[in-house]
């Protein structure tokens, strides 16, 4: 579980039966907004993002997220100005290299990623670096290849 522990400026992971959490983020300032993806207008551009879905933050403090118009995912490393597509961004579509508005992403400590592909009905998974993501939940039920 993750807190937000504004009292104390920080954020904290806790595991279940542990009676310590981990700080995982300090000293964060809360005198104001600060952007961390996008902030460049929507657009398609890798400075851009298009109607963001859900975010996920990595042990890394990279920040991943759903850019539902532009069908694809997007990680920006902490303190970066633009990020790379980790999934997706080859056109809106239903083929293994395709995301038609995801919605959510999910990353493992191992840098894959979990996509909920909304209009395609199905849960992808795309590993570090591939150019096409396997349908591992769809329409039909698990399909665990």
């Amino acid at each position: 579980m993750f807190i937000c522990d504004r009292g104390n400026l920080r954020v904290q992971r806790w595991f279940q039966n542990d009676n310590q959490g981990q700080t995982i983020i300090a000293n964060i300032s809360l005198s104001g907004n600060e952007i961390v993806a996008g902030g460049n207008e929507a657009g398609s551009a890798l400075n851009q993002i298009w109607n963001p879905g859900s975010i996920y933050l990595d042990r890394n403090h990279s920040v991943f997220v759903a850019d539902i118009i532009n069908d694809r995912v997007v990680m920006w490393p902490a303190g970066a100005r633009e990020g790379p597509i980790v999934a997706g961004g080859n056109g809106q579509g239903n083929g293994t290299h395709q995301l038609q508005e995801p919605h959510a992403v999910l990353v493992d400590y191992m840098g894959t990623v979990y996509v909920a592909d909304i209009f395609n009905s199905r849960i992808v998974r795309w590993l570090p670096n591939s150019q096409s993501g396997v349908i591992i939940i769809d329409a039909l039920g698990a399909n665990l290849n």
